[in-house]
């Protein structure tokens, strides 16, 4: 049987709250604990080997058990004895602990002959200081997933094979490596009938008329006189003091 004083109970209190505080700076995890064995009569179970299993439970005295674990220790001339939670023969993962649902009870079981017929001594509401544990995942870096990149205030995304929509008709082509790519394309122009022959066409010139083939319509070039000869002149100078 666990018996606890008045100045006990501070103690452990006191000694829980710096190994919390202590786990929040990467330290193992761990909260030390502390209890007195007795015997029926209560005289102190002096130097005796005793088997301790603590719980986590949640949601009340009576709630699930989300984390145990088993320690045997030896009682010194007190029957004082000392251990430290999350170092013991442990039944689950005390990291998966989910401290942010609150109301969770520490549960102590002993079995004074150092076995496993445990029997229940009793449980207690666990207080704020042990969430720290679960304030301790602040101080974990941001990192990113893939092709995320976090630069102090700046969040980039490189991630590869990322969508690219082209918008617009036309014959388009995409070169280069993600994220530099060159987009290339020209659009097609409709000319109703797909036939490329007939977007020739000829000039020709007879007399003063200028034609354009394919019913292009034709003009007149008219110079009054008709006679390419006078269209040409002469251009001399004369020396002055001549």
């Amino acid at each position: 049987m666990i018996t606890r004083k008045a100045g006990t109970v501070s103690i452990a209190t006191v000694v829980l709250m710096a190994m919390a505080i202590y786990g929040y700076a990467q330290a193992p995890l761990g909260v030390n604990y502390q209890g007195i064995a007795r015997n029926m009569d209560g005289t102190p179970k002096s130097e005796q080997p005793i088997s301790i299993r603590v719980s986590i439970l949640d949601g009340g005295i009576s709630g699930v058990v989300e984390y145990s674990e088993i320690h045997e220790v030896v009682t010194n001339q007190f029957g004082l004895f000392a251990l430290v939670i999350g170092q013991g023969e442990k039944i689950g993962d005390i990291q998966n602990i989910e401290w942010s649902t609150g109301d969770k009870w520490l549960q102590v079981e002993m079995d004074a002959e150092g076995g496993n017929n445990f029997e229940i001594i009793g449980a207690q509401q666990i207080l704020s200081v042990p969430y720290a544990m679960y304030a301790s995942q602040s101080g974990t870096e941001l990192q990113g997933g893939e092709g995320i990149s976090v630069d102090d205030d700046i969040i980039t995304n490189a991630a590869p094979d990322q969508p690219v929509t082209l918008l617009g008709a036309g014959n388009v082509t995409v070169s280069g490596n993600y994220p530099d790519f060159i987009i290339t394309g020209t659009d097609n122009i409709d000319d109703a009938d797909n036939n490329p022959a007939n977007e020739l066409q000829t000039l020709d010139q007879e007399g003063t008329n200028v034609t354009l083939s394919d019913n292009g319509g034709s003009i007149s070039i008219e110079d009054a006189d008709a006679d390419p000869s006078n269209e040409i002149q002469d251009l001399s100078t004369v020396p002055s003091g001549t």
